[in-house]
């Protein structure tokens, strides 16, 4: 679950789908569009990532966060360059897209996520 902070300044625990499913919908209103975050690229980055956790865990619970792990990766591939890019590019699903176009991507999630005028708050590591 993740924890989000309300106007009224209460702590939510709010489970990682349902957490995924309000995002969805609160982000068209804040500038990043729906069709602006290829649905399949994270979706597959997700479970991809969580059946290697999963493997390398045994029976033990898995709490990830994809949003942390793309931006995070997106940060690095800021830096990288040649294979290592491109390796970072397909872990992460945006090899079909045309480079760079994920940076606006990620800036998009991060603005609307952090708007000062919303009557939320979503802290993410």
């Amino acid at each position: 679950s993740l924890s989000v902070v309300c106007a009224e300044m209460s702590v939510l625990e709010v489970s990682t789908p349902l957490f995924l499913f309000l995002l969805s919908i609160l982000l068209p209103g804040y500038g990043c569009w729906a069709a602006d975050v290829p649905e399949d690229t994270t979706s597959e980055l997700s479970v991809r990532l969580y059946h290697r956790l999963q493997a390398a865990g045994g029976q033990e619970n898995i709490i990830f966060s994809p949003l942390s792990v793309s931006v995070a990766l997106g940060m690095v591939e800021l830096g990288a360059r040649g294979a290592s890019l491109e390796e970072i590019r397909e872990a992460v699903g945006f090899s079909h897209l045309l480079p760079g176009v994920e940076f606006s991507l990620l800036q998009n999630l991060t603005e609307a996520l952090s708007d000062d005028d919303a009557h939320y708050v979503i802290r993410f590591a």
